[in-house]
């Protein structure tokens, strides 16, 4: 005999399930459960009876609260008092079964997987795609709202983020969206001379700036920037340029080659401005010896050095009898001794410097005053010299002493008479 009660499968498929295999192995399992837990609807018979009789089985009558069902050795038992116990004895023995334990199931399996499956479907089929607004990430089907579970269902995590590049979101097909290269992730160096540019962002990166030199050769200002003018030769990067027209309008230009015009030596490669800085053109080296008479006083258009001419005199001049010594510069810096020469106009030495620059009077004392063979005219010349000497004359002439006259004068003293 059974005795049936029928509970709603889907609280109760691990109870038959675990009866029927208790059944099937030969033990004894007792199944207790609390009435009070079970909704009413759910715990109620079959045949919506609560007195312990079931919808299609016989009545279990009893003089208590609890009624028991025997047939062949077998017995259920059901306990009306609040909670419910179930005893299954399959000692080799057909005994009473929860209602086709096996079948009940396979049955529940029937019902429950279905309605899981249909679930399941409804459920992903609610989850947002790509693109979609969301307000978390369980919303998406990626499990990714944006970057911080607000925005746009992503199709991926993005990465990076976080970072100044890092990305903010993303866009209405799914894609990550970073910061453009407009967005500023390091600010620009300089050092010395060469200024790095700002890095930007690049695909959710931060890019190096490109790194040149400072703009006009000038140098660093500070540790971002550039100058713009120079003050100074210092200002300017390369050696090989000098700072022209320092001030808010100086520039770096290049420094001069041998013979090119400067005012200043640190305007010349070579650093060397005429002979003292302040030439006309860059010398190819310093010049030597300066300073002296004949020593350079510039450099040309090809950066030799300018010495004075032979024309000019240097050391002591020196006079003896007639004859002049004077050194004179040899046009490559060196004061030469000079070549003996007779004092100019037949004169002779005034001193033993220097020779007379005019005779004096017309007569015998002027005629000492001039060289053998020439004698004293008196006559006052252009330049403002006094007398002149003149060479004696030949036969014939007029004369009025010997020392006019080659060969003599016949006159008497005091005479007038002509040269022999």
């Amino acid at each position: 005999m059974k005795t049936k009660r029928t509970i709603k499968w889907g609280l109760l498929v691990a109870v038959a399930t675990a009866a029927a295999v208790t059944a099937m192995s030969g033990c004894e399992l007792a199944v207790e459960f609390d009435r009070s837990k079970i909704p009413q609807e759910e715990a109620g018979l079959e045949d919506g009876g609560t007195d312990g009789t079931t919808g299609d089985g016989p009545t279990t009558d009893g003089p208590g609260p609890d009624s028991t069902t025997e047939a062949g050795g077998d017995s259920s038992t059901v306990d009306s008092g609040g909670r419910d116990s179930a005893t299954v004895d399959s000692g080799g023995r057909d005994s009473a079964t929860v209602d086709s334990g096996m079948d009940a199931v396979a049955d529940s399996a029937a019902d429950v997987q279905p309605e899981a499956a249909t679930d399941a479907a409804g459920e992903a089929a609610s989850l947002l795609g790509s693109g979609a607004v969301c307000s978390g990430d369980a919303q998406c089907t990626s499990g990714v709202c944006g970057v911080s579970g607000t925005g746009s269902c992503c199709a991926a995590a993005c990465s990076p983020v976080g970072s100044t590049c890092g990305a903010t979101g993303c866009d209405t097909s799914g894609a990550c969206v970073f910061p453009s290269s407009s967005t500023t992730c390091a600010p620009a160096s300089c050092t010395g001379s060469m200024l790095t540019q700002a890095s930007t962002c690049l695909a959710g990166s931060c890019a190096a700036g490109v790194s040149a030199a400072c703009a006009g050769g000038f140098i660093c200002a500070d540790a971002t920037s550039c100058k713009t003018a120079c003050s100074a030769d210092t200002d300017c990067a390369s050696t090989a340029d000098y700072c022209s027209n320092p001030g808010p309008s100086g520039t770096c230009i290049s420094k001069g080659a041998a013979g090119g015009t400067c005012t200043a030596s640190a305007q010349c490669t070579s650093g060397v401005c005429g002979v003292s800085g302040t030439g006309t053109h860059c010398c190819s080296a310093a010049c030597s010896p300066t300073g002296t008479t004949c020593g350079a006083t510039d450099c040309n258009a090809s950066g030799a050095c300018v010495f004075p001419s032979s024309s000019t005199s240097c050391g002591a001049v020196s006079c003896s009898g007639n004859t002049l010594t004077s050194p004179v510069c040899d046009g490559s810096g060196t004061c030469g001794t000079g070549s003996p020469a007779p004092c100019p106009g037949s004169l002779v030495c005034a001193s033993a410097t220097a020779c007379l620059t005019g005779c004096g009077t017309n007569d015998a004392a002027g005629d000492a005053n001039c060289v053998t063979g020439f004698w004293c005219d008196g006559v006052t010349s252009d330049a403002g010299a006094a007398g002149a000497c003149q060479a004696s004359q030949a036969t014939g002439a007029p004369c009025d002493r010997n020392s006019q006259c080659t060969g003599g004068c016949n006159v008497t003293d005091g005479g007038t008479g002509t040269c022999l």
